[in-house]
């Protein structure tokens, strides 16, 4: 199935939007390879754009993925701790008695990682503007030299 958005053409993890039928956490964070906080920046982002979609299936399956990522910060409302969250602490081998507060040189790095996505995808725009308006310049600049050639 895989999802579909438009704003996601640069994006470095738009394989595994096409390629993924159902937004699972644990397989974005194995194909990702982030660290923790990385991972979660990250997915959520995913998120937070396909929840734009027009495509009501692509909405509803967000809604979903959106409902078991929330749970991982602890119990889910119906039944005390939720199977994501034990899942969520086995995967990123927590202590659930720890403190994500003693994690700050994970989430430095995660931080500098992120950035260095952002300052990237910047790059890339800046580039392609510069290279659209290069080439808007040449069209209008031959377009006068044709029309010049016709007045005289």
């Amino acid at each position: 199935m895989g999802f579909q958005d438009k704003a996601f053409a640069d994006y470095k993890y738009r394989k595994w939007i096409h390629r993924t039928d159902n937004l699972d956490y644990f397989d974005f964070a194995k194909y990702c390879k982030l660290n923790e906080r990385g991972t979660n920046s990250h997915y959520a982002s995913i998120l937070n754009v396909l929840d734009k979609s027009a495509n009501l299936a692509t909405r509803n399956a967000v809604k979903k993925a959106s409902k078991l990522f929330k749970e991982r910060k602890g119990k889910s409302k119906s039944n005390g701790t939720s199977e994501f969250y034990e899942r969520y602490n086995k995967f990123w081998n927590h202590d659930t008695k720890k403190d994500e507060g003693d994690d700050f040189e994970e989430r430095v790095s995660s931080d500098k990682e992120i950035l260095n996505d952002d300052v990237a995808l910047a790059n890339r725009l800046r580039k392609r503007r510069h290279e659209t308006l290069e080439s808007l310049n040449d069209s209008f600049m031959k377009q006068l030299e044709s029309d010049a050639k016709k007045v005289i």
